[in-house]
């Protein structure tokens, strides 16, 4: 017979199981080091990359749950539009994506102070360089200019008249430069250097010229139904980021990366 004290221990401990929230995340199944390391489905126990370790202390503080989906982006943003995950990272900021899902707002203004951290895009090309670049005469750029497919990147240009050239990775738009079908590639600094430390031989010819073409904050986006059936804890996991970074853990999971990147 099992004794009461027991029972209700039993009963408490699976309605706290049953309790505990869920969240299905998306991140790209490229590389973006040191944010998030490896390719394809697979998510590294040791090295997974300083923003899962990020989302994995949080959760863990909080009692969440979290499962990993990696995928491409844009099957990512298709899956987060259609509520088949929960969210996805990192998303910047636009309002295409604000129509499929929540970012962390204050006042009606999009909260920088709680997302994971910035990026910078910066132009690539073939020496000696086609154009040069300011930081802001876009007009100067006549040449077409490769971009990986749904990164945001590609509707600024578009918004400043450059033909853009759309891609599915950056290895295949290093190529396309390297062999003279586009000018000019513009991507993530990490993402693209990281290809550029890989395949040495191969890209030979191909720099990187400053300044970047634009600095944006990067953000955890929740799907609409997750957000609205889980406003507090979305709302306490974006705090967590803010306070991550504010006393010092982010910076501390940052440094187990420098010693594995050199």
């Amino acid at each position: 017979m099992v004794r009461p004290v027991l029972l209700l221990l039993l009963v408490l401990i699976a309605s706290d199981i049953a309790a505990k929230a869920r969240l299905i995340i998306s991140y790209e199944s490229k590389e973006n080091p040191p944010y998030y390391m490896g390719v394809g489905p697979q998510v590294s126990a040791d090295y997974p990359g300083i923003s899962v370790e990020l989302i994995n202390e949080i959760a863990l503080k909080l009692g969440v749950e979290v499962i990993y989906r990696r995928t491409p982006w844009q099957r990512g943003l298709f899956m987060l539009s259609n509520n088949h995950i929960d969210a996805i990272f990192h998303a910047s900021y636009n309002e295409e994506r604000r129509n499929i899902g929540y970012y962390p707002m204050k006042d009606g203004v999009i909260d920088a102070s709680r997302s994971i951290m910035p990026q910078s895009y910066f132009f690539y090309v073939k020496k000696p360089a086609p154009f040069s670049w300011s930081g802001q005469n876009f007009s100067s750029i006549k040449e077409r200019i490769g971009a990986v497919i749904g990164y945001a990147v590609v509707d600024l240009l578009r918004e400043k008249q450059v033909d853009v050239v759309e891609v599915r990775s950056q290895v295949i738009g290093l190529r396309m430069l390297q062999y003279g079908r586009i000018n000019g590639f513009a991507g993530l600094e990490n993402m693209v250097d990281l290809q550029l430390q890989k395949h040495p031989d191969e890209f030979t010819d191909i720099e990187k010229i400053t300044p970047p073409i634009m600095t944006k904050n990067y953000y955890l986006l929740f799907s609409k139904r997750f957000y609205r059936e889980n406003t507090e804890l979305a709302e306490r996991i974006w705090d967590q980021m803010k306070v991550f970074r504010e006393n010092g853990r982010y910076q501390e999971i940052a440094n187990k990366y420098k010693d594995k990147l050199n």
